[in-house]
């Protein structure tokens, strides 16, 4: 995860902050307030705890700009500090992972209009499917690119698409969405069929990026489209905080 901008047009702010995580926390990793209640308060965390719980990025912080030398420093050691970008209303652009354990499996073989995925997320209509090839390299349907003009829990209506069983893809979310899964390293989204419980963060913007070129992506310009290589292409949303670190909850 990157920073963009911010929406006020200032310029980033950057602190060193106090960290703690039992493993490791690295750059790019979007971190929020410990727990609250007790000493867990004195440091920040992986905004990724909860697995796409209603708690993962509450109270998020920003993005580190460094990783911590050791990370496991607890309070009563003093903990390890590291550099982070602490804006309220800063921007960061995310990528949708390719990788096993970050896409969706297709349910049911398909050439129509109708994509069908148990447990598919209802109300994300304007969201965008990409089907990838990253896990199984025969993956019918690889390189296709389609918008959502409507969907249901379980299913969802696009352009047609040639599909199978070998079939995944990366759930792009709609502009304006607030249940955002993000992976397990808070570096990045991950895709998952059901609605993230996350709602402290909201997409404001989907972008496609091929051969190092990246656009904002645009029903006109980017639906029905096909011949994308995985190796060569992302996709990105870029995030904002809905509820800061330093902003009071109501």
């Amino acid at each position: 995860m990157r920073y963009m901008h911010t929406l006020g047009g200032s310029s980033p702010v950057v602190m060193d902050v106090p960290v703690y995580d039992a493993t490791s926390l690295v750059a790019g990793e979007m971190i929020m307030r410990g727990g609250a209640g007790g000493t867990t308060n004195a440091y920040y965390v992986s905004a990724a705890g909860g697995s796409n719980a209603a708690t993962d990025a509450d109270d998020a912080l920003g993005v580190l700009q460094e990783a911590p030398a050791d990370s496991t420093i607890t309070t009563a050691a003093g903990n390890a500090f590291a550099k982070c970008i602490i804006n309220q209303d800063a921007v960061y652009i995310a990528e949708y992972l390719q990788t096993s354990g970050n896409v969706i499996d297709v349910t049911t073989a398909s050439t129509s209009t109708t994509l069908t995925i148990t447990s598919l997320e209802d109300n994300i209509d304007g969201g965008w499917v990409y089907f990838t090839n990253k896990t199984t390299a025969a993956a019918l349907g690889a390189g296709e690119l389609r918008y959502l003009t409507a969907s249901a829990s379980g299913s969802a209506t696009l352009s047609a698409v040639t599909v199978d069983t070998s079939s995944d893809c990366i759930k792009i979310l709609p502009l304006n969405h607030q249940l955002v899964a993000l992976s397990a390293d808070a570096t990045a989204l991950t895709s998952i069929a059901a609605a993230s419980s996350t709602t402290d963060l909201m997409n404001i913007e989907n972008f496609i990026q091929v051969n190092g070129v990246r656009v904002p992506l645009r029903y006109s310009q980017h639906d029905n489209t096909s011949g994308y290589a995985s190796d060569q292409t992302k996709l990105y949303s870029a995030l904002v905080m809905l509820n800061h670190a330093f902003i009071k909850d109501n």
